[in-house]
């Protein structure tokens, strides 16, 4: 099945072209249009090229895809989107019942891909992804932590001080452990920047590696003390 227009285009490789997988394909299309002018004009990004999602109902078929793509390290077990060749791959949890909390949260997922391919192409200094600020900024766009409830956040809790943002990478299988969350931490840390910054000045920032770099661990310790 597949949907598209000028800005988008999804695929959906399924063998279940039911009425649950018909209405998620357009409720697919219309998430991502209804929020991306929004979002665009948050990140001050104009002229943004076709994108083409790939949705998946089916674990098997998802790997089996994405494998194709991760030759240096094994695909993380908590992996269920990535973006590869400009694309993004997307696999949806079809037991979800529609209409819920949880089915509305696996919709903001697949746009939290969307921004990555902003941040990357748009953003980022070309192979320069700061890994922190890439997943912060798609978590806190994408909107999918709900409402903030410091409760939520055991890191808050404890000492931030040790860690440093620049060694949180995927590839190193370190970015989720039993010690520490790198959604959290890098959805935090986002969080205080877009809070504290004016819109301007966030735009600025984020568009200067050097300076992000070496902020390290020091607004993730200013993000307790606000937070």
């Amino acid at each position: 099945m597949k949907k598209e227009n000028d800005d988008i285009k999804i695929e959906f490789f399924t063998e279940n072209q039911n009425a649950y997988n018909k209405r998620l394909l357009e409720n697919t299309y219309k998430k991502i249009i209804d929020e991306r002018v929004k979002i665009l004009e948050i990140l001050e990004i104009k002229n943004v090229r076709k994108v083409t999602i790939n949705l998946y109902d089916n674990r098997e078929n998802f790997i089996k895809e994405i494998e194709k793509f991760y030759k240096k390290y094994k695909v993380p077990s908590y992996c269920k989107g990535t973006i590869q060749n400009g694309e993004i791959y997307f696999l949806f949890n079809t037991q979800i019942e529609e209409k819920t909390y949880k089915y509305e949260l696996e919709l903001r997922k697949i746009l939290h891909e969307y921004i990555h391919i902003l941040y990357n192409e748009y953003i980022a200094t070309p192979n320069t992804r700061i890994t922190w600020l890439d997943e912060g900024i798609a978590l806190n766009l994408s909107r999918e932590r709900g409402k903030f409830v410091k409760e939520k956040y055991p890191i808050l809790k404890s000492n931030i001080d040790k860690i440093n943002l620049n060694n949180l990478q995927h590839e190193s299988e370190s970015f989720v452990t039993d010690k520490i969350n790198g959604y959290d931490v890098s959805y935090l840390t986002v969080k205080y920047l877009m809070e504290t910054l004016s819109k301007e000045e966030f735009n600025k920032l984020i568009r200067k590696n050097e300076d992000i770099l070496k902020m390290r661990k020091r607004n993730l310790g200013r993000s307790k003390e606000i937070f």
